[in-house]
């Protein structure tokens, strides 16, 4: 359920980190979501959770959740089911899909408890959530389910070739994308988290053959490899205190 290539494991060294972080976070803004709907205009004043974290990547600006800084910021999340809805476009970033942390200021996101507070992405065709290069998120007391990016493109179908050269075959399919929940690319920190019923990509299938003037047709390509990581997928620094990754699974292959 986890890909890791950073993990600490240790307790000793768990502890140590946990208390460098603890001891030395800046002062800094708390933002508080006050709305479950997944959003980016505003609507009523209210804050969303997508906004919260565009705030934080774009500190100093204001949104509907106020001005974040740029030394840390909080995002204090109440009890409930917040689901992701703005399906994902084009653009990779927070504006669709999975939500994005990209800014270097340091952020805490707080629930009311793993079994109060939930960041769900089902049915989305997304992860939950990106970490990317030189972000410091904390989730706390909260837990993140549903995660699946959508399948791989498959491969590009062969022509009609009498001898069977490369353009009668099949594309092999796209590799699927990895990270069920969770891709972290940053420094990522869950405390009392639960990550689960999550998926990585699966694997785009392979083109078909084109028709040839013998029995046979020519050959298919190759399915491609499913995503790795079905919780978490982590090319950075993650750290775990009291948390539970469960019933994530790998993507299939195409």
């Amino acid at each position: 359920d986890v890909c890791s290539s950073d993990l600490i494991g240790l307790a000793a060294a768990s502890l140590l980190v946990c208390a460098t972080l603890a001891g030395a976070a800046p002062k800094g803004a708390t933002l508080r979501v006050t709305t479950k709907a997944d959003k980016l205009a505003r609507h009523g004043g209210k804050c969303s959770l997508r906004e919260a974290i565009a705030a934080v990547n774009s500190p100093g600006k204001k949104n509907a959740c106020g001005t974040a800084s740029r030394a840390a910021n909080t995002i204090m999340l109440p009890a409930g089911h917040y689901r992701l809805t703005i399906a994902p476009s084009r653009h990779d970033d927070n504006t669709s899909g999975d939500l994005d942390v990209t800014g270097s200021a340091p952020v805490t996101i707080v629930g009311a408890g793993r079994t109060s507070t939930t960041i769900d992405a089902s049915g989305l065709g997304d992860r939950v959530l990106s970490v990317s290069r030189g972000a410091h998120v904390t989730l706390k007391r909260l837990t993140i389910s549903g995660g699946h990016p959508s399948a791989a493109a498959r491969g590009t179908p062969g022509t009609d070739n009498a001898s069977c050269t490369a353009d009668g075959r099949g594309g092999s399919g796209a590799a699927g994308a990895n990270g069920g929940a969770v891709d972290n690319a940053g420094s990522l920190h869950l405390n009392n988290v639960t990550v689960d019923h999550s998926s990585a990509g699966a694997g785009g299938a392979g083109g078909t053959g084109g028709a040839q003037s013998a029995t046979n047709g020519c050959a298919g390509g190759g399915g491609g490899r499913g995503g790795g990581g079905g919780g978490i997928y982590n090319q950075g620094r993650l750290n775990l205190t009291d948390s539970t990754i469960r019933a994530n699974a790998g993507g299939t292959g195409g």
